[in-house]
């Protein structure tokens, strides 16, 4: 994932875990590049340049694209590289404070619950655009 300080969102990153992982060649590795600059959300990542470099899959890892435009245009480009989008979807405001399932035990324990329909309204924007392969991890 590309959770990582420097965020794995351009070529030279992607390239420079390849080059790493091939030097040392213990094991196979796989770059996953950023959707967005920086994972924060805002702006897309240069995803031509991010498969070219030889990433194989994009993500923003467990940080949500909440901006649902931002997110559909990232899964067409994506299409159009070929490349699998892995996504965690929530909808920020929905989920803040939340700690687990919103419902009859986080009432009677008093912890804050994040509601369904935090993950359920950017599934449903994201179903529908039909863009590309999407993955849809939920920790």
């Amino acid at each position: 994932m590309p959770e990582t300080q420097p965020v794995v969102d351009n070529r030279a990153a992607v390239e420079f875990i390849r080059q790493q992982a091939a030097r040392f060649g213990a094991c196979h590795v796989f770059a996953l590049g950023a959707v967005t600059k920086n994972r924060q959300g805002e702006e897309l990542a240069e995803i031509g340049q991010l498969v070219e470099g030889g990433a194989v899959a994009l993500s923003d890892g467990k940080r949500p694209v909440a901006n649902a435009e931002v997110m559909r245009r990232g899964l067409e480009y994506a299409r159009m590289f070929g490349c699998r989008v892995f996504h965690h979807p929530q909808v920020p405001e929905l989920v803040a404070g939340g700690v687990m399932h919103e419902g009859l035990y986080s009432t009677l324990l008093g912890l804050g619950g994040m509601p369904a329909e935090a993950v359920g309204t950017q599934l449903a924007v994201l179903l529908r655009s039909g863009s590309t392969d999407v993955n849809f991890d939920h920790y």
